[in-house]
């Protein structure tokens, strides 16, 4: 889905989300507020963050809903919320993102590792805590761990889809370790003019210049991709009982 969309839309943005509240507030205001709603269980925030895990991404809020993306991701949320659903695990990630790239045979510098994975976690903790942010208790000894071995299905969703997107754009993920190592001993200019070519190879991909890979290919990529984090296609009824029940809930409460 995220590479079909950067593909129909011919982005290159930065990932970086754009701004969806005030210029007073952070860029991440809305995404962090979003997230602590859908903690609680609420089905409106969880189709609201996920937009939002899109939109990190560059894809546009009315592609992933025409493709039932958002609804799934957001369904997958609710039933995780509710114990009905797994949580999934960094190298769930790392597979989702690995087989996306064999099938649609890209080089062996798009495959990610745990490690990258994350890392990537790291990076967008800094920004987004109260998504990312380990609510477990902590250990034996006392000990609290900054990120969860477990991750719900929209904050495990936001990291592979901005692994994809980090992939096309982003040069310290456009390369292996051993690529790395190499890289720091070489003059910077090689190095970027290396990366700069990996963005073009990408882009052709994404944007519908390959030979090897067409739109129908991405798309289906995209499906098996959230197939392989273990979000399940979407299952109308039961968001449909879920928004019922919350619906009853606030008129009870006099819409509150």
């Amino acid at each position: 889905m995220a590479l079909a969309s950067l593909a129909s839309n011919g982005l290159s943005q930065s990932v970086t989300p754009q701004s969806t509240t005030s210029p007073q507030r952070s860029q991440y205001f809305l995404p962090n507020q979003l997230a602590g709603q859908v903690q609680l269980g609420d089905p409106d925030a969880a189709r609201g963050l996920a937009r939002e895990v899109f939109k990190n991404a560059g894809i546009p809020s009315d592609a992933a809903d025409a493709f039932g993306f958002t609804d799934r991701i957001a369904q997958a949320e609710i039933a995780y919320r509710q114990g009905q659903h797994p949580a999934v695990h960094e190298q769930d990630i790392v597979n989702a993102v690995n087989n996306l790239a064999s099938t649609l045979g890209t080089p062996a510098w798009t495959h990610t590792t745990q490690p990258e994975v994350r890392r990537l976690r790291v990076r967008l903790f800094a920004t987004l805590p109260k998504l990312f942010a380990n609510n477990e208790p902590p250990d034996a000894k006392g000990h609290y761990s900054l990120l969860s071995p477990k991750m719900s299905p929209i904050e495990a969703s936001y990291v592979a889809t901005t692994m994809l997107y980090m992939k096309v754009f982003y040069g310290d993920f456009q390369f292996t370790d051993a690529e790395r190592a190499q890289n720091r001993t070489l003059n910077p200019a090689i190095v970027a003019a290396a990366q700069k070519e990996r963005e073009g190879q990408m882009l052709d991909i994404v944007q519908g210049r390959s030979n090897t890979v067409s739109v129908i290919d991405l798309l289906a990529a995209g499906d098996h991709l959230y197939a392989d984090l273990g979000i399940p296609a979407l299952q109308t009824s039961q968001l449909q009982k879920t928004n019922a029940a919350v619906t009853a809930a606030k008129a009870a409460k006099g819409g509150l």
